[in-house]
């Protein structure tokens, strides 16, 4: 039987840093940014030209805390806890930041929390997946590489 049987290593992929610092995520985000958003359309210019730099506001906000999280790599050395905590911390500066660069923008007060009661619901099932990724014993790897790349993903 045990002749049968394959290595298991063999076929699970080792994440490097490397995995993490170029993670797909962000060339996603310039895709949405540099070519999708700016073919979107509403139903007046308005609404297009405000939602148009909301959400160039938003995914460059995103690209930009995150790849200085991952860049850092202090999460390279915390502990369970520690990267649940910098992880929360992480998207509440997200939402702080774009939220405040809309405003600095000129995009209407009330647009901005309109889509932040929309966001809501979003926000709160990321932290829940991040919640189980970080407590969960499946995801424990060296220098927590296997928690960050799947929470990226």
């Amino acid at each position: 039987m045990r002749s049968k049987v394959k290595d298991v290593n063999s076929h699970v992929k080792s994440i490097a840093d490397s995995d993490i610092t170029n993670h797909d995520i962000f060339n996603y985000i310039d895709f949405w940014t540099y070519s999708k958003v700016p073919t979107i359309q509403f139903s007046t210019e308005y609404r297009t030209a405000v939602f148009r730099k909301y959400l160039t506001i938003y995914l460059k906000s995103y690209k930009r805390k995150i790849s200085e999280f991952v860049n850092s790599k202090e999460y390279q050395e915390m502990d369970d806890a520690k990267v649940w905590r910098a992880l929360l911390d992480l998207i509440n500066q997200i939402v702080f930041d774009y939220e405040r660069e809309m405003l600095d923008a000129g995009i209407p007060k009330i647009v901005v929390d309109k889509m932040k009661a929309k966001n809501n619901d979003t926000i709160t099932l990321t932290i829940d997946l991040i919640e189980g990724i970080c407590n969960s014993r499946f995801y424990d790897s060296e220098k927590n590489f296997l928690k960050v790349y799947s929470i990226l993903l």
